[in-house]
C-alpha cells in the first residue's frame, strides 16, 4: 500500500519563521540571490544574482588592468554592482521576513 506524502509549504504561514530566516541568512553570507531562489522568487533571485556576478567579473578583470588607466574605473563599478546586489537581496529577505 502506497502512502501519500502530504504538499508541505514552508514560510507560507504567518508563524512561520524557519524559511524567511533561511533565506536572509543565504542572501547576507553567501551569495545575493541564492536565498530569493531558495524562497521561490526566481526573477527577482536570477537579477541579484547576475547582478553580483557582473560585478564579481568586473572587479576579476579590473586588477589585472591596474596599470591602465581603465582598471581604476572597473574595480569601483565592480565593488558598486557587489554592494548593491546584496543590499538588495538584504532588502527583499527582510520583506519575506515581515510578510
Amino acid at each position: 500500500m502506497r502512502t501519500r506524502r502530504k504538499n508541505v509549504t514552508f514560510g507560507k504561514n504567518k508563524n512561520d519563521f524557519a524559511l524567511p530566516l533561511a533565506c536572509l541568512l543565504l542572501n547576507a553570507l553567501v551569495i545575493p540571490g541564492t536565498g530569493t531562489l531558495i524562497y521561490g522568487e526566481k526573477q527577482l533571485g536570477l537579477s541579484q544574482f547576475f547582478l553580483w556576478l557582473a560585478g564579481v567579473i568586473l572587479v576579476l578583470i579590473g586588477f589585472p588592468l591596474l596599470f591602465l588607466l581603465i582598471g581604476f574605473i572597473l574595480i569601483p563599478v565592480g565593488f558598486l554592482l557587489i554592494v548593491s546586489a546584496w543590499i538588495w537581496a538584504l532588502v527583499t529577505s527582510i520583506q519575506f521576513l515581515i510578510s
